[in-house]
């Protein structure tokens, strides 16, 4: 559904004021019980707001898929780091994982629908393709933008999303 509404333009946010800290805390607990292969790790900068005007559900989807695949596609365990912070006017946060990695041609191809690495494929991980294009969309539909690094296979992920700070909620 909400690719649906993504691509046709009836994609709507319900904005209020969020608590961050009490949202990536809320993420810890939920990822948590998905593994105990993994450390989760949470750091939120002393200069972020008490709350952000955002679409509370909409952004803990992003960072529950973003947390979960950093999870995933690290198969042997490690840590997963969520870290939030302000850069530039902006909430930056970044999710990292000691995992797989991601060549330069998939990092390309990697917020596209259905996009699954052929390593992904060949490791048998469960996944359609579309939780990315998904996040991509909330990211943006925020005035956000989410990127990727990685060294290389074997290296390691960074998913980093930068969404502006607002004072209020935008009017619809």
């Amino acid at each position: 559904l909400n690719v649906s509404r993504i691509e046709s333009g009836k994609f709507r946010l319900q904005w209020e004021d969020v608590d961050v800290r009490a949202m990536a805390q809320s993420i810890l607990e939920l990822s948590k019980v998905q593994s105990e292969r993994h450390r989760i790790l949470i750091s939120v900068a002393d200069t972020v707001s008490a709350t952000v005007p955002m679409d509370k559900n909409k952004m803990k989807e992003v960072l529950i898929n973003l947390v979960n695949n950093a999870i995933k596609y690290s198969p042997e365990g490690g840590d997963v780091t969520l870290s939030i912070c302000l850069e530039e006017g902006n909430l930056r946060i970044d999710v990292a994982d000691q995992g797989m990695g991601l060549s330069p041609e998939n990092q390309k191809k990697l917020f596209q629908m259905f996009f699954r690495t052929e390593q992904a494929q060949a490791s048998q991980i469960r996944g359609t393709g579309l939780g990315l294009a998904i996040t991509k969309g909330i990211v943006e539909a925020h005035g956000g933008a989410i990127r990727v690094s990685s060294e290389g296979e074997g290296k390691g992920s960074t998913f980093t999303v930068l969404m502006p700070v607002r004072s209020s909620a935008p009017q619809a």
